[in-house]
């Protein structure tokens, strides 16, 4: 039984944060896989993370696959440029049972 791909986020980005010492407040940007705006919004909200923090390119681009970060990371950063000590989580999932997630203090 699969796992469906908001839950799988969740968890994963929650580890991430925990990792990391992070807690929902500190995350200035969520770059989330965009498989669609009401799974981003059920994570935001699920995680404790603002919906402004979710890096949004779906509209642009809809799901766009395994280049849905690395293509929304680097249109955020065009942007808004990333500043040193910003803190960005990553958070993916595919297939529902698997997933990443990263979370980290910009340098």
């Amino acid at each position: 039984m699969s796992v469906p791909a908001g839950h799988q986020v969740v968890k994963n980005a929650a580890q991430a944060m925990e990792a990391a010492g992070l807690a929902a407040q500190d995350i200035c940007r969520f770059v989330p896989h965009q498989a669609n705006s009401r799974i981003i919004n059920a994570v935001c909200d699920q995680l404790g993370l603002s919906r402004q923090t979710a890096v949004r390119t779906i509209d642009e681009f809809g799901n766009s696959s395994a280049a849905t970060i690395p293509l929304s990371l680097s249109l955020a950063n065009q942007e808004r440029p990333f500043v040193s000590g910003e803190c960005l989580l990553l958070a993916a999932a595919g297939a529902g049972m698997v997933g990443g997630a990263v979370a980290f203090r910009f340098a």
